[in-house]
């Protein structure tokens, strides 16, 4: 407005005055095209899926609104020897005119031979200098600049860093530049700055994510390699109470609990009896009884029908888990507790008990902790087939269980494989569920493909995780229990606006009774329900008895 207001004066104004109002014109012109440039090369670098690709571009953009004959970028590196350089990463030439990044002449500064500049630079102030005028860009091409008639340079800062500058050459005339296109040039500087800073942010979030990934890799691989202990010491180990001693230890060394203890439901004995109990690093009596009765107890009424874990705050507790433990916790110091229960089938045979002095409610979550449990689970059925059933019995039913410890291994080596994928950010869940398809496969039995894919989900590396977390149960559900010829896994865009959906389905035999129900009763089911629940997924089984069963996770795709 105030340029427009300029101009209908200009023609009522003669002379000196003339002259600068003309001046004045022509600097808040420019001042206009460069905020106006700022702005759109803004909007480019938000959009933009990667921020150095689009620099030059936005170098040009500006460039041509400053009416300069090159733009550069330059950012701070340290030399090999600790020495301060300013090296030429990004250029834009207009039409005709030579670039600075050839091969023959230098593309990479020493701070030190330029120290006036430099120093004025890194105290957040910008430098205008013509050709003859001054010799601040002498000792450096790259500050000078190649033939330059006039330049500005402009400081980047990042989070209060210096970090480089852009320089605004004009190398056909000598243009002086005033104070108001000055602080445009450096509104565009910042512009660029700041798009740096998102892309650094981005690549740290990246770093750490890849880091959090190798983490929970290695973890896993410490998980197996329990998992593999406990499994030769299950195959071998003949008396309930030393198997689980063993396993408890393992549990709080991992852990890190102060205390562990396993509890055991005895049907002939109508009680709840502790098997197994640790505490300071070793198997040991309780300080407290060791066994209640089923019928009528407190821990009964609390916990029998408990079918997840549970984190328990032992300091604020209003009641007692076990008679004689809060005593016991508070001579311990301990914090909390996490029980998680051992399930085989639909009922209750005992409980993994772990005390902690510090707030562990992530424990609850974690796979090894299942892992330990669902040992737990075995050795305990295992125990009672030794007692209630004959040999062969006994050796058919060890035979199927340890098929299905088999198949649990193989499904936490999958796990283990599916997670280095998170390295590969957005292909990792489609890649994942290829290779899981391919594993799955049964030459002679089983066929299981994979189809769809390309799909944009938006999806953190720990959500995607999830869903094939379920994947791999529904497809281990359908190859051990519904004899299917073909599984098939696929990944669809739906007709709700920024839908998809992730299923499994198979020809399998079915279900007999409703498939709600099944999901209800089916520690496996209600599994795949949460996970998906826990992410914002909306999970659904549909079956019919003969006609297969097809498991399905429909999601929103997130912004990326």
């Amino acid at each position: 407005m105030n340029a427009n207001l300029a101009l209908l004066e200009r023609g009522k104004v003669t002379g000196p005055c003339a002259d600068e109002l003309a001046r004045i014109n022509e600097s808040l012109q420019a001042r206009e095209r460069l905020l106006t440039a700022s702005a759109r090369a803004s909007r480019l670098l938000l959009e933009a899926p990667d921020v150095r690709a689009a620099i030059p571009g936005v170098l040009g953009l500006i460039g041509e609104a400053a009416r300069v004959d090159r733009v550069n970028l330059m950012q701070t590196r340290t030399g090999p020897d600790g020495e301060p350089l300013l090296v030429l990463m990004s250029e834009w030439t207009a039409p005709g005119v030579s670039a600075s990044l050839t091969e023959i002449t230098p593309c990479t500064c020493d701070e030190r031979n330029c120290i006036p500049v430099c120093a004025e630079l890194r105290a957040g102030r910008s430098v205008c200098f013509s050709n003859g005028e001054s010799s601040a860009g002498r000792g450096c091409p790259v500050i000078g600049g190649v033939g330059a008639q006039t330049k500005a340079i402009v400081p980047i800062f990042i989070a209060g860093e210096f970090t480089g500058v852009v320089g605004f050459e004009n190398t056909r005339q000598q243009r002086a530049i005033d104070a108001a296109e000055l602080a445009a040039l450096e509104t565009a500087a910042g512009v660029i700055g700041a798009a740096l800073h998102r892309e650094r942010l981005v690549d740290d979030v990246r770093r750490e994510r890849e880091h959090i990934a190798e983490e929970r890799v290695a973890e896993l691989a410490k998980a197996n390699a329990v998992i593999r202990g406990n499994l030769e010491r299950l195959a071998g180990e003949t008396d309930l109470h030393s198997f689980m001693g063993h396993m408890l230890l393992e549990a709080t060394r991992q852990f890190g609990a102060i205390s562990g203890a396993v509890i055991v439901l005895k049907d002939s004995l109508q009680e709840w009896r502790i098997v197994a109990h640790v505490r300071d690093g070793q198997v040991a009596q309780p300080s407290y009884p060791t066994s209640v009765p089923v019928p009528g107890s407190v821990f009964t009424a609390r916990f029998a029908e408990l079918r997840e874990p549970l984190y328990i705050d032992v300091e604020h507790s209003l009641f007692e888990i076990w008679p004689g433990l809060r005593a016991f916790h508070r001579s311990e110091g301990a914090r909390g507790a996490v029980l998680y229960p051992l399930v085989f089938g639909a009922r209750s045979v005992g409980f993994l008990a772990l005390s902690f002095q510090r707030n562990a409610a992530e424990v609850t979550h974690s796979e090894l902790l299942v892992a330990l449990a669902q040992q737990a689970t075995l050795a305990v059925q295992l125990t009672r087939l030794a007692y209630s059933a004959k040999e062969a019995a006994v050796l058919m039913e060890r035979t199927r269980i340890g098929q299905e410890i088999h198949d649990g291994l193989a499904e936490a080596r999958r796990s283990v494989m599916a997670l280095r994928l998170d390295q590969t950010r957005r292909a990792g869940l489609e890649i994942a569920l290829r290779q899981l398809a391919e594993r799955s496969t049964v030459p002679g039995g089983v066929s299981c493909s994979f189809e769809g894919g390309g799909i944009e989900t938006g999806l953190k590396p720990e959500h995607e995780h999830e869903l094939l977390r379920i994947a791999q149960e529904a497809v281990s559900n359908a190859v051990r229990h519904a004899r299917p010829r073909n599984v098939r896994i696929t990944m669809t865009d739906q007709p709700e606006p920024g839908q998809w959906e992730l299923a499994v389905a198979d020809d399998g035999v079915g279900m007999e009774q409703s498939p709600e129900l099944s999901a209800r009763q089916g520690f496996g089911l209600s599994s795949m329900r949460q996970r998906a629940g826990a992410i914002g997924g909306d999970w659904q089984i549909e079956s019919q008895p003969g006609r297969g069963t097809r498991v399905s996770v429909r999601m929103m795709k997130r912004a990326s």
